[in-house]
């Protein structure tokens, strides 16, 4: 996974293989795995995060990201979350697109919340999604 997302990801700074396995103990996180990309949330009751979507670059523009967030989002409604957050930097084009397609709201920005490799901030936007209501079994 570590690989995965250090081949995927450039600002934030790629995850050790330590940040996973922590992960992977929490029994609050869920990470989605696919060949060539994975996605990864927590849950907290009726709230829950996006913590990542990595695609490989060799994956790209297939729908692998949209499969891999579709995916968990559904995996965190069946834990009980209401509504979804997550932070994204403001450049991330891509990342923005597939949100938005998915129905993410920007509520919010965090300046400065990013470092990139060469140590310089980007602003981040907080976006949140409302899940639908499950109907009564």
């Amino acid at each position: 996974m570590a690989a995965l997302h250090a081949a995927s990801i450039r600002t934030p700074a790629p995850w050790s293989v330590a940040t996973f396995a922590a992960m992977q103990a929490d029994p609050n996180t869920l990470i989605i795995e696919s060949t060539g990309g994975l996605a990864i949330g927590r849950s907290a009751g009726p709230e829950a995060e996006v913590l990542t979507i990595a695609v490989h670059p060799d994956h790209r523009n297939a729908g692998l990201g949209g499969e891999l967030l579709n995916r968990l989002l559904r995996a965190l409604a069946a834990r009980g979350a209401a509504q979804v957050f997550l932070e994204v930097a403001t450049d991330n084009r891509a990342a923005m697109q597939l949100y938005v397609k998915t129905g993410f709201i920007v509520v919010g920005n965090r300046p400065r919340y990013f470092r990139t490799p060469e140590g310089s901030k980007i602003d981040a936007h907080v976006m949140r999604l409302n899940l639908p209501e499950k109907p009564d079994a």
